[in-house]
């Protein structure tokens, strides 16, 4: 993969990670309808409700936002990608509940937007 299009794909990645943190509606959903394809399909182990496209995306972070408060996800390491696909080991901060959540993730980039996420199982890695 060329280099600018591994940086391409980890700056999408960046974003992605950045705006479940954001916390004011509009700016959230103005980033989302930049990063995310319209139909962006998120497969996530929370069991909260998502429902599809952008707009289901927006409101599962802000009921995210609403269990968690205050909470960010950064990398845990290196983003590997090919042809396209992305992934990545994520920590989420502060620990929730005093306890450290971490995670991976595998996206999927196309013309620049994510298309589809896929969030593993990060209780099997909680302490």
């Amino acid at each position: 993969m060329p280099v600018s299009e591994r940086d391409d794909m980890i700056a999408v990645v960046s974003r992605h990670l950045a705006l479940w943190s954001v916390k004011d509606d509009d700016l959230r959903l103005g980033e989302i309808n930049d990063v995310y394809g319209e139909e962006i399909e998120v497969i996530a182990p929370t069991g909260l409700p998502l429902g599809p496209g952008r707009l289901g995306l927006h409101q599962h972070i802000g009921l995210l936002q609403k269990l968690l408060g205050d909470f960010t996800f950064e990398l845990d390491g290196d983003v590997d990608t090919h042809h396209g696909w992305a992934t990545y080991a994520w920590i989420q901060h502060p620990p929730y509940n005093g306890r450290t959540v971490t995670g991976r993730e595998v996206i999927h980039v196309v013309d620049g937007q994510n298309r589809l996420s896929f969030h593993g199982d990060s209780r099997s890695r909680i302490p």
